[in-house]
């Protein structure tokens, strides 16, 4: 092992004796804590990128993942990342949603601090991410495709009848409220009763979220105000809205609107409640409020308004970092693990995710079949459009997550391995010469001490590498990192293991070590050296209890006090 001369130990003793000859009389011999001999080996580790061979692996990269602000402070991680690591990778600050506002406005300030900044510590950056679901401006990517607007009187014909509730002589058509009124030539007669009479006029219509008017034909012997209510059920969670009838003596047809955020089955109740007056109500139609000056656009001109978005986007971010960043995840977690496209799992898409209010499914307008080309079109001719560049130097990657999951048999990797033929099939039959340079494989895994769950996993990952090998495109463990999982298949967290006796706690510190060593071991044994692009370390230090990345884990090869564990060496 080499010396580390960078770092100074994070173990040194807390006390320091000066060197005044007053104090010889003094020395004496202390036995070193365990909790600091434990560890002391580590000391001698060279930083990690100098053990590997440049000879035996020239093209492989040695990465890292960090927050932009943390390393453009240049504070601690800044310098355990420029230390150990050849390539560093944004965390977020290179998606979309971090550089297009809502309005559309880009800002890739801080994207061009960063990329200077690991210019000037001597690392390359990896572009991580140009299209992704989620994290994106979606308020302005939806107003982009927006209805058209018709130069017509926007007044004109706004009201589409979706229903007309009108009933027959006899019985009451509904379950009774203690109120079950008579059906007296084709509408249903109330006799004011002195209580707070209600009854249903509709039952368990089917309404989609949005705006509506409720026509009410009704009779009355006098005028006044009654209530309506429309709900969706009767639970806590049902949605409720009040309406009111507006009566004048004889015939009226009274309307009020309303706006159904929800959806379901709907009952319309009419209240008269105390009015004491009789009431014939005839019929209550329902319309949803629709707007006919303008018009939805066609699948095309929503595909090539986003097509637009896209390379404007790509355009900006390719000449904010000026041909410094030549690899980059061209497409991010495409691949549902679900549906069924010719026996493989199909895209993500809007209609079958569950998603958060910034997730935007371009594969939705695109085409499952032209996503991969449309984006990386867009990147090759923003890449080649910058001035100095080399069009061969590009790199692009699909990265996606449960490539080495063992209960799918790597059937998502399958997936992804084929949705990259149908992409490269579609762009050379459009003449686009449509070529994906690697798949990236995120590995948030978990060290198993249930020993045939880990002999599964292991099984999983090398079938994963050699899925992945066979392809001929370039290898990448884009997002490494590693928690602990004990006997019976609870997360251990770090807090956890710092409560452990230590000879307990090193031991299984060290089986975490041995499992990043068996993985790195198995990327070089399965990838050819022409393939090996590298492996990119995600969590450098332990997660804060407080994180939203995988929240008090042990998933770092520093811990939070910025001291290597057993993990840094077997890495």
């Amino acid at each position: 092992m080499k010396v580390n001369k960078y770092i100074i130990s994070a173990l040194v003793c807390p006390f320091v004796l000066g060197s005044c000859a007053d104090w010889d009389d003094w020395k004496y011999d202390v036995e070193k804590p365990q909790t600091i001999a434990q560890y002391e080996y580590l000391n001698d580790y060279a930083p990690l990128k100098e053990y590997l061979d440049r000879g035996a692996h020239p093209g492989f990269k040695v990465s890292a993942a960090l927050g932009v602000d943390e390393f453009n402070q240049q504070g601690p991680l800044f310098r355990l990342a420029a230390h150990n690591f050849d390539e560093i990778v944004a965390g977020n600050a290179m998606k979309m949603a971090s550089c297009v506002n809502d309005q559309g406005v880009m800002d890739f300030s801080k994207v061009s601090s960063f990329v200077s900044a690991a210019e000037d510590a001597g690392l390359t950056v990896y572009g991580h991410t140009l299209a992704w679901h989620a994290q994106q401006p979606r308020k302005w990517l939806e107003k982009l495709i927006a209805d058209k607007e018709l130069d017509v009187d926007p007044g004109q014909k706004t009201f589409t009848e979706l229903s007309r509730q009108t009933y027959q002589d006899g019985k009451f058509p509904f379950y009774e409220m203690g109120c079950a009124p008579k059906v007296i030539n084709g509408s249903i007669h109330f006799v004011p009763t002195g209580d707070w009479s209600q009854f249903f006029c509709v039952s368990g219509l089917a309404l989609t979220p949005g705006n509506y008017a409720v026509d009410v034909e009704i009779k009355s012997t006098k005028s006044g105000n009654i209530k309506m209510t429309v709900q969706n059920g009767w639970g806590g969670d049902a949605e409720s809205c009040d309406g009111t009838v507006a009566l004048k003596e004889g015939w009226t047809t009274a309307r009020f609107k309303m706006t159904l955020e929800k959806g379901g089955n709907y009952d319309f109740i009419l209240k008269p409640e105390t009015f004491d007056a009789t009431l014939d109500l005839k019929s209550v139609t329902i319309k949803k409020i629709v707007k006919t000056n303008s018009i939805p656009l066609t699948p095309k001109e929503k595909s090539d308004t986003l097509t637009w978005a896209m390379n404007k986007w790509i355009s900006g971010m390719m000449q904010a970092t000026k041909g410094k960043v030549k690899a980059w995840d061209l497409i991010n977690e495409a691949i549902s693990g679900g549906g069924d496209v010719n026996g493989f799992y199909a895209l993500q898409t809007e209609a079958t995710s569950e998603h958060n209010p910034q997730d935007f499914y371009w594969q939705d307008y695109f085409t499952p079949e032209m996503y991969g080309p449309i984006v990386e079109k867009a990147a090759r001719d923003a890449y080649a459009a910058v001035e100095g560049t080399n069009p061969a130097d590009l790199k692009l990657f699909i990265n996606d997550y449960n490539l080495e999951t063992a209960n799918d048999n790597n059937k998502k990797l399958n997936s992804l391995v084929y949705w990259i033929g149908v992409w490269e099939k579609k762009g050379q039959e459009l003449g686009w010469n449509t070529k994906i340079d690697g798949i990236g494989s995120q590995m948030h895994i978990s060290y198993y001490e249930n020993e045939q769950t880990l002999e599964s996993n292991k099984r999983a990952i090398q079938n994963m590498l050699r899925i992945m090998a066979e392809t001929g495109k370039l290898v990448r463990i884009s997002e490494l990192d590693m928690g602990y999982v004990d006997k019976d298949g609870n997360d251990v967290t770090t807090a956890q293991l710092e409560k452990l006796p230590i000879e307990e706690r090193v031991a299984k510190e060290k089986a975490m070590a041995e499992y990043y060593k068996w993985i790195i071991e198995q990327y070089f044994a399965i990838v050819p050296v022409s393939q090996q692009y590298g492996i990119c370390q995600w969590s450098l230090t332990d997660s804060p209890a407080d994180s939203g990345w995988r929240p008090g884990k042990p998933v770092g090869l520093w811990n939070l006090n910025y001291q290597r564990k057993p993990a840094y060496g077997g890495f």
